[in-house]
């Protein structure tokens, strides 16, 4: 197989990325303080920390545009009536801190609608990169006609007893300058389940917290966040099916031949343990996605890399797995015995290889379905070149 190359410096890549224009902001909220607040769970401001937001309003009629504009620290995922919409901040500074402009009218209907998120903090563990004062989320519309969404006490907050952070010894054990953050321990027990929905009950969840009305940057005096519209297009995701399975230890029977099409799903049987390595033949981008069925306390433990081990701790060829291991940054999920859970990683990861351990206890676990949806800026590509070296 050839290799393909995408060069992101220099003359070879001609690309240049949809600048799609922002939906524009009310002048009011370039030079006046939001009427929307910052808002927060009680808990440790700074410290590792997931959490889930949710509001649920009544509406007359599916409204034709309902502008808002979002943001975080550290970062946020939003749902609108159960389906993901935007994930961000672009990353900024305190003085400077950005917020996506998006039109949620498309996910909106008539009647009981639900605007939620998940937003962390990854505290210590933060990306080189991430800048941060506290965690905090905001949400804003644009005029009085969006307002019933703004941030505030009405909203309801969830700390999240699913969530650990894990892989974080990844500079230590594999020896290289790591700046990506910890990967995700998520035990789905815990998890809230359909929390992005109109019919969860959130009546045991706590009302956020506010911690002071935003401003845009250059006004306002207490710099904690100052903010500017994302100058940068939002990034897109696209299903990635995986290329190949390059080997596979501990089952009995063949893997399913349409396993990695989504259309066979994997059976491993009770007090089992099982290694999948799947190549996908070149490096990418993307949030793996994970469909598992019952299960029951079954651990899955994703591992990514750009390429194998040897026993000299070399890469080599990047394209040989025969006598090599893999090392990298991980993930684990640890099944709850529901019905089609879907695990993702709270943010994207890089690679080319990932290795899926799995150890089942006394549920046989069902996976439904493995993907990737891949993620990046918009990106026209004009020219392009592969090569046999």
């Amino acid at each position: 197989m050839k290799p393909k190359y995408l060069f992101s410096m220099g003359v070879l890549l001609t690309g240049m990325p949809d600048m799609k224009a922002q939906i524009p902001v009310n002048k009011e909220l370039l030079t006046e303080s939001w009427p929307a607040s910052w808002i927060t769970p009680k808990a440790a401001q700074r410290e590792y920390g997931v959490y889930f937001f949710r509001k649920k309003f009544y509406i007359k009629a599916k409204p034709k545009y309902f502008p808002v504009h979002v943001s975080a620290d550290n970062r946020y995922r939003l749902f609108v009536n159960g389906v993901p919409v935007c994930a961000g901040p672009a990353r900024g500074d305190l003085f400077n801190w950005y917020y996506e402009s998006l039109d949620l009218a498309p996910y909106m209907t008539a009647g009981y609608n639900v605007v939620s998120a998940q937003v962390w903090n990854m505290g210590k563990y933060t990306p080189v990169a991430q800048i941060s004062n506290q965690t905090a989320f905001l949400l804003q519309g644009d005029t009085m006609n969006e307002d019933i969404v703004d941030t505030d006490q009405a909203w309801m907050v969830l700390k999240s007893l699913a969530h650990n952070p894990c892989s974080t010894d990844n500079a230590e054990r594999l020896k290289a300058y790591m700046v990506v953050g910890p990967g995700d321990d998520m035990n789905g027990m815990y998890y809230p389940w359909g929390y992005q929905y109109v019919d969860f009950k959130d009546s045991k969840w706590e009302k956020a917290e506010l911690i002071c009305n935003a401003s845009p940057a250059g006004h306002g005096t207490d710099n904690r966040w100052t903010l500017a519209q994302r100058t940068i297009p939002l990034m897109d995701e696209h299903l990635e099916r995986f290329e190949e399975i390059r080997r596979c230890t501990g089952l009995k029977e063949e893997l399913p031949k349409d396993f990695l099409l989504g259309s066979a799903p994997l059976r491993i049987p009770t007090y089992t343990k099982v290694s999948i390595l799947i190549d996908q033949s070149y490096n990418t981008v993307g949030y793996p996605e994970l469909v598992l069925s019952g299960g029951r306390n079954a651990k899955v433990q994703l591992t990514y890399a750009e390429g194998l081990f040897d026993e000299g701790g070399q890469k080599g060829n990047r394209a040989e797995v025969e006598g090599k291991h893999i090392e990298g940054n991980y993930d684990i999920f640890t099944a709850d015995g529901g019905e089609k859970r879907t695990y993702r990683p709270m943010w994207f990861r890089a690679y080319r290889y990932v290795q899926m351990d799995i150890k089942t206890l006394d549920q046989e676990l069902v996976i439904e379905d493995f993907h990737s949806m891949h993620t990046g800026y918009p990106m026209k590509l004009k020219a392009s070149f592969t090569s046999n070296d």
